[in-house]
């Protein structure tokens, strides 16, 4: 992915419309804490405000348990603050998991995930947000169409301008072509938008 592809991705899967990146890495290791499970991140992501991104593309529903969201977060957390900075200092963070299939089975485009208090349903207010994104969603907004290009095995077939000129780059860069029908054109077309894709 490049800078401007992740910020538009960004931008409406967390409805932050002025959203500006000023960093993003691919395939991110995150592994400060000698000894415990480390995590490559698909995306990660800075934005101009401090809040820190972690995007990740997951067709099997093995790999979208609550528990991996906690565990992604709670690593954010350890990789970004640092010897003698107090708590309150810890960046807003975003974990977003962007599946195949509508995993909450809800019919819903999203489903947000934040702390709250149980009897009233205030928010905890710990800046923390874990997203679903329904891959399966296909509404005639900007989210629906962004999922449309997740799922085009064809650049030229995607909606959004970048992804097309990014997604013709990525197979010229990989020798791949992109003819319909063609199984190894197919598997490389959507990682214009992530190293993985739900393109078959």
């Amino acid at each position: 992915m490049n800078i401007p592809l992740a910020q538009h991705v960004l931008r409406v899967v967390t409805g932050l419309s002025n959203l500006v990146l000023t960093e993003e890495k691919t395939q991110a290791d995150m592994n400060r804490v000698t000894g415990a499970r480390s995590i490559c991140l698909d995306v990660y992501g800075k934005d101009t405000s401090g809040k820190r991104f972690d995007l990740e593309v997951q067709k099997a529903s093995a790999g979208t348990h609550p528990k991996r969201a906690r565990y992604h977060s709670s690593v954010f957390d350890t990789e970004n603050l640092d010897v003698k900075q107090d708590f309150d200092e810890l960046p807003e963070t975003y974990i977003i998991f962007i599946t195949e299939n509508d995993v909450y089975q809800g019919g819903y485009p999203f489903y947000l995930f934040e702390r709250t208090d149980t009897r009233d349903g205030s928010l905890f207010g710990d800046e923390e947000h874990i997203l679903y994104i329904n891959g399966a969603y296909r509404g005639d907004d900007e989210l629906g169409h962004l999922m449309h290009d997740f799922c085009c095995s064809n650049p030229d077939d995607m909606r959004n301008r970048q992804g097309k000129r990014h997604g013709r780059g990525h197979g010229k860069r990989h020798g791949k072509g992109y003819e319909k029908g063609d199984e190894k054109g197919r598997r490389i077309c959507a990682p214009s938008y992530a190293e993985k894709s739900f393109a078959k």
